[in-house]
Parts: structure tokens; C-alpha cells; sequence
């Protein structure tokens, strides 16, 4: 079985979470628990923040891609100028619901980084 090079990153991640924990657990007891949970939750989330916009920018450049060949394949063969319309149309409403989706994803993003950030600037009572 073969383990890709994102398992064992995301494994020894694990680790150093689990590591600086339990090290701050010693050290500082409860608090230092805590302080390292909620700095752990804050750098998962800043990582999922870039994973999201690594995804939108590969997936973007894909569609710009995608699009070009499909506007080259049919410029290239004898359809119909009806057909093709036809075609380009239902290509370009795809484009439409990806970019859609890809927008509502990085504003989700966005109000998940807001909302823990707040959280975390409140002070306790």
C-alpha cells in the first residue's frame, strides 16, 4: 500500500498537535490545554483558508481551460452554428454554477475565519 506524501504530512501534523498539547497540558495544566486547543483550531482553520483558495485558483484556471477547448472544438466542427450556440450555452451556465459554488464557498470560508476570530477576541468572564 502506498501512502502519498499529504498522509504523512497531515499524520506528523497530528502529532505536533498532539505533542504541543500535551506539553502545554504539563506545563500550564488546564490552561495550557485549552490555550493550545484554540491555537491548534485557529491554525486549522488558516490552513483550511489556503486549501480553499488553492482550490479556487486551480479550479478557476481548469474552467478557463475547459472553456477554451470546448470554444475551439466547436469552432472546429461542422454543426450546426444552432447546435453549437445550443452547446456553447449550456457550457457557459456550467461555468456559471462552478464559479457560484466556488464563490459561496470562500464566502463561507470567510464567516467560518470571522466568527472564530471574534470568538476568540471576546474576553472570558
Amino acid at each position: 500500500m502506498k501512502i502519498g506524501k499529504k498522509k504523512v504530512m497531515a499524520a506528523g501534523g497530528l502529532l505536533l498537535i498532539a505533542a504541543v498539547a500535551f506539553t502545554a497540558w504539563l506545563l500550564w495544566g488546564t490552561d495550557g490545554l485549552l490555550a493550545a486547543t484554540l491555537g491548534t483550531l485557529l491554525l486549522a482553520t488558516l490552513g483550511l483558508g489556503w486549501l480553499v483558495v488553492q482550490s479556487q485558483r486551480q479550479v478557476r484556471v481548469l474552467l478557463g481551460q475547459t472553456q477554451s477547448a470546448v470554444v475551439n472544438a466547436v469552432s472546429t466542427t461542422d454543426r450546426s452554428g444552432e447546435q453549437a450556440e445550443q452547446l456553447l450555452r449550456a457550457v457557459h451556465a456550467g461555468f456559471v454554477r462552478s464559479d457560484h459554488v466556488l464563490d459561496t464557498l470562500v464566502s463561507e470560508w470567510d464567516k467560518l475565519r470571522d466568527e472564530l476570530l471574534s470568538d476568540r477576541d471576546e474576553p472570558e468572564a
